[in-house]
């Protein structure tokens, strides 16, 4: 069985995620500044990424590249 992602399926879709009261949207990225106090933290103060996620309010992967962004750059 074939789907095709009609423009009315995509409207339709959009409309039940913008009507549905979930929240779908992602937490901003980290600006420069976060991103180096995050490094500073998960380096010095031992504090596992999960626990940085929740302090800082975003995901872990969002903290994990935050940490190799900064790293990256000398």
């Amino acid at each position: 069985m074939t789907y095709t992602l009609t423009t009315d399926n995509l409207l339709t879709l959009a409309n039940i995620i913008t009507t549905s009261g979930l929240d779908h949207h992602h937490p901003p990225s980290p600006g420069v500044l976060t991103s180096v106090q995050i490094t500073i933290l998960y380096l010095q103060e031992n504090i596992r990424q999960q626990a940085l996620a929740n302090i800082f309010g975003t995901y872990q992967p969002t903290i994990s590249r935050a940490i190799n962004n900064v790293l990256r750059h000398p």
